[in-house]
C-alpha cells in the first residue's frame, strides 16, 4: 500500500459497536466469559475493526495511505434472511424491509471513502452515510487501540521480519 501511494484503507464496520460497552481485552474470544449473546458479540468485533483502523492510521502517518472504517447501513446481505432460524427470517424481512438497503446503496459509503477528493487525507475516522461521524467513547480510545493492536500482534505470532515492504 504504501508503494502505491497515495492510498487508501477502508474498514467495513457497524453502528453495532455502540452495543459493546467494555472491551475485556484477556478474554476477546469469550473462553472466560459468559457469551454475551449475538448483538454484543457482533458490536464487540465492529468496535474491533474501529479500533484496529484508529491504531493503522496512526502507523501510517505520513506514508500518504489513509485508512477509515465505515458503517454503511443496513444492508440486505444474507446475514438475517438466510440464517436458517426459519419463521424468524420471514417476521424479520417483513420487519425490516423499509429499512433495508440494496447491495448497491449499500456499497456507495465506502466508494465514497475509496474516490471522494473530500476526504482524500483524512484518516482514522468513522463515517456512516458519507459522513464523519463519531464513534462511542471506546472507538475513540487510542490506548485501547493502541492495546489491541499488540495483543493482536502476539494472537497472530507477527514479527518484525513478517513486514513486506
Amino acid at each position: 500500500m504504501k508503494k502505491s501511494a497515495p492510498a487508501r484503507i477502508i474498514n467495513v464496520t457497524s453502528v453495532a459497536h455502540w452495543a459493546c460497552t467494555t472491551l475485556a481485552l484477556h478474554d476477546l474470544n469469550y473462553q472466560e466469559r459468559a457469551f454475551p449473546g449475538w448483538l454484543r458479540a457482533y458490536g464487540q468485533s465492529k468496535l474491533c475493526n474501529i479500533l484496529f483502523t484508529l491504531e493503522l492510521s496512526e502507523k501510517l502517518r505520513g506514508t500518504g495511505v489513509t485508512a477509515n472504517s465505515v458503517h454503511p447501513g443496513l444492508v440486505h446481505t444474507g446475514l438475517v434472511w438466510n440464517d436458517g432460524w426459519g419463521v424468524f427470517d420471514y417476521v424479520a424481512s417483513f420487519m425490516l424491509w423499509f429499512m433495508v438497503k440494496d447491495a448497491q446503496l449499500g456499497a456507495q459509503p465506502s466508494i465514497y471513502l475509496a474516490v471522494s477528493k473530500d476526504v482524500e487525507k483524512v484518516s482514522g475516522k468513522y463515517f456512516v452515510d458519507c459522513k464523519e461521524t463519531r464513534t462511542s467513547s471506546l472507538g475513540k480510545n487510542h490506548v485501547l487501540a493502541r492495546k489491541l493492536w499488540s495483543i493482536s500482534e502476539k494472537t497472530v505470532k507477527w514479527q518484525e521480519s513478517d513486514t513486506h515492504c
